[in-house]
């Protein structure tokens, strides 16, 4: 992932579990996607209700979710984005309203080993954070899976069929959460991350961190 002469914005938005104005509202558990608990509980009405900012996955895992400034987007299997109705329903999201309040320059082409060594040094252990990276990409390869058939299978059975694409050069936006390793099994404790529904561009030398703590 390389940036072109226009600035990738890389956002962190430390998210306090106590701070009203900097909470995440999420739907189910991690284990419970790994277990195949797939139907749909809970509106995209309702998660934009709490965030304009976040990802999932819909009901009967139907692709990716992204929700970004206030959107719900469908990434499908076919790599196809769309649009998606407030009455559509998830068995598992994350969203938390984005505001990030602090600002780093760094001038140098970059990489996603090389953003996820930046959030070491800034990220505290004990906090989740929203990540947000905006700018021109050369190279992302991105995955979503089919919708599945009841009886649902395990997570693990599903990937094994899912779709593995090239997002086109071009500007777009990468986001998603990390997560402190003492929530394992309520959400994912790692940094992840998902593509936008704008695509991606070329090698780029320089882009802007931003990022704020509750």
């Amino acid at each position: 992932m390389k940036l072109h002469r226009s600035l990738l914005l890389l956002g962190l938005l430390a998210l306090g579990l106590l701070a009203q104005a900097q909470s995440i509202f999420q739907v189910s558990t991690f284990n419970a996607l790994l277990g195949g608990v797939y139907g749909g509980t809970t509106t995209v009405g309702e998660l934009l209700w709490n965030g304009n900012f976040g990802i999932g996955t819909f009901d009967a895992l139907d692709g990716e979710m992204v929700i970004l400034d206030g959107v719900c987007y469908q990434i499908t299997s076919e790599s196809k984005v769309n649009v998606m109705d407030k009455t559509a329903t998830t068995p598992f999201a994350a969203v938390t309203t984005y505001q990030p309040e602090i600002s780093i320059v760094v001038v140098q082409p970059t990489s996603f080993t090389d953003i996820e060594a930046m959030a070491d040094k800034l990220c505290g252990d004990n906090y989740f954070y929203a990540l947000r990276i905006s700018g021109k990409f050369s190279k992302v390869r991105a995955r979503s899976v089919p919708r599945q058939q009841l009886p649902y299978p395990p997570l693990a059975e599903v990937l094994k069929t899912q779709t593995v694409f090239n997002v086109p050069d071009g500007p777009g936006t990468m986001m998603g959460f990390r997560c402190p390793k003492f929530v394992a099994g309520i959400n994912a404790p790692a940094t992840t991350c998902t593509t936008s529904a704008t695509t991606i561009n070329q090698a780029a030398t320089c882009w802007k961190a931003c990022w704020s703590r509750a």
